[in-house]
């Protein structure tokens, strides 16, 4: 197919595949608290801001917790979504929405906080995927949310201690 470029724009042709070298990503071998580890065609490096805590089999990062205290909290934390309700009469509410489409629907989410708590950092809850159609609004004007099929609740609050402490430190 011929075509002409617009004006001050260049077209370029597909070359061949590349052939890329498998990556690996997986905790460092240590303790409780792990650096993750990604490695391709020999070379190794440790990522800087994620980290592995072994004993909840989550990846973490340090953050103030609702206690005041530093402490390795999950990454994959998502914050409460106020307003929206399982049911059509606008009176079950639940903590975090859309978080999830239908086609990340085998992805697991453990965790949703919330931020509005009024501490120094998140209360952190257990999640519970649930599907259904949600709704938002008041009990007299409660409306279907289309296209909001996939979203959690909370459970029961995860004390911060269940999070370990970290402290910052600077290689010498």
């Amino acid at each position: 197919m011929q075509t002409a470029a617009v004006p001050g724009y260049q077209l370029y042709d597909v070359g061949a595949p590349l052939s890329l070298a498998a990556a690996t990503r997986q905790p460092h071998p240590g303790g409780r608290i792990q650096l993750i580890e990604d490695s391709a065609n020999g070379a190794a490096s440790t990522e800087p801001y994620a980290l592995w805590d072994s004993q909840l089999g989550i990846e973490c990062k340090p953050a103030t917790a609702a206690d005041g205290m530093m402490r390795c909290l999950p990454t994959n934390l998502y914050g409460a979504s106020p307003g929206y309700y399982t049911d059509a009469g606008c009176t079950q509410s639940v903590t975090a929405v859309g978080v999830l489409g239908p086609v990340c629907a085998t992805y697991s989410l453990p965790y949703v906080a919330d931020y509005n708590a009024g501490g120094p950092g998140p209360r952190i809850f257990h999640a519970m995927k649930v599907t259904g159609m949600t709704h938002q609004g008041g009990p007299s004007s409660c409306q279907a949310q289309p296209n909001v099929d996939m979203y959690v609740e909370t459970g029961a609050e995860v004390p911060a201690s269940t999070f370990a402490l970290v402290t910052q430190a600077t290689d010498p």
